[in-house]
């Protein structure tokens, strides 16, 4: 994997343990967060899993519905933990 890949990877990593952090801090689903922002909830839902960072618009948004930066999204990881798998946490 290359380095660009590899950061866009980190890159979705953050914005997803962040997201999925604010929102349970906040009490708030993904169809909630839906509504709020206006993306789609199936958008919300691959950005939470990581299985892509959104465009900036889209993180922008879902950054103002939750009432945070999108840097707060952007930094490592506000819980000190890297975002595990379905798989992980169902071994666990």
């Amino acid at each position: 994997m290359n380095a660009k890949a590899e950061s866009e990877i980190e890159i979705a990593r953050r914005i997803a343990v962040n997201l999925a952090y604010v929102m349970k801090m906040q009490g708030m689903s993904q169809a909630e967060l839906a509504r709020a922002s206006g993306v789609l909830e199936m958008t919300v839902s691959h950005v939470i899993r990581a299985k892509h960072c959104g465009t900036v618009c889209t993180v922008a948004r879902l950054a103002e519905a939750l009432g945070v930066s999108v840097d707060r999204l952007l930094r490592p990881s506000l819980t000190g933990r890297a975002p595990r798998s379905r798989r992980a946490a169902r071994a666990s």
